[in-house]
């Protein structure tokens, strides 16, 4: 029920649908929050592990991305899903907060790593942070997710390469999700998809299109790595990030293309 009609649907419907009485629906569920807690519960343990296990992550910026694309992916399976986490978890006294407190610890904890290590802005909590998340407005009827934003930036370079438009965006989120995070993440991802996602050729094109290093974790550690063996250097290494990350992606869009020509 709230697949289709959104996390606004009537209570009364979604124990019907249930094929439970409304006395019984609302003995176990006195308000929608606690409804939402039973539905999430099983997530928020899992962001929480998720949370501890990227504490001892060597990039700290990957870590924080890696767990914030899957608090994206966990918060949107509903529409209008989102929206309500962000204010719930903002309202300490809400028992969607109470349920979802040791997530919020574990990723309060790292996300101050993050702002530590990785030059993540130091006037921003991480409750606020998900409050933003959060309140990202929906398109065409879906939430916007990282996935979509990425797919969307890219599926044009995807297109270039010889991927056909119907299958550009699901290629491009592959392309942002290199990017944003490794490479590695992107091979797991396009491992999952199903065959009708991209055909044969377009798979091809892709494995050769994702195997670079050009992602701003890798950006992160050559830029300490270069500071500690050169720190009076360390502006001329920073201004070549960005450039190093276009051009890095570039290079293997451009194999990636060489092969949708032979293919």
């Amino acid at each position: 029920m709230f697949a289709r009609a959104g996390t606004d649907a009537p209570l009364e419907d979604v124990g019907r649908e249930a094929g439970v009485g409304r006395g019984t629906l609302y003995r176990h569920f006195p308000t929608r929050e606690h409804l939402f807690i039973a539905i999430m519960q099983e997530r928020v343990d899992d962001l929480d592990a998720r949370a501890k296990q990227l504490l001892d992550a060597p990039d700290a910026w990957s870590a924080l991305t890696e767990w914030l694309r899957l608090y994206d992916r966990s918060a949107t399976d509903y529409l209008g899903m989102s929206a309500r986490v962000g204010n719930w978890l903002a309202d300490d006294e809400s028992p969607v907060a109470a349920a979802c407190a040791p997530m919020k610890k574990s990723f309060g904890r790292l996300y101050r790593r993050a702002q530590r290590e990785a030059d993540v802005r130091s006037d921003l909590t991480a409750v606020e942070l998900l409050a933003m998340i959060s309140a990202l407005p929906t398109i065409g009827g879906a939430p916007i997710t990282f996935e979509r934003l990425l797919g969307a930036a890219m599926a044009p370079v995807c297109w270039l390469m010889g991927v056909p438009w119907p299958q550009a965006a699901t290629a491009g989120s592959l392309m942002g999700m290199k990017t944003i995070l490794n490479e590695f993440i992107a091979y797991v991802e396009l491992s999952k998809l199903p065959p009708e996602a991209l055909d044969a050729r377009s798979r091809l094109i892709m494995l050769y299109a994702l195997c670079g290093f050009a992602n701003f974790g890798s950006l992160g550690i050559m830029i300490a790595g270069l500071s500690t063996m050169a720190p009076q250097r360390r502006d001329d290494v920073v201004s070549l990030g960005l450039k190093s990350i276009v051009s890095g992606t570039l290079a293997t869009c451009l194999i990636g293309a060489m092969v949708g020509l032979l293919s």
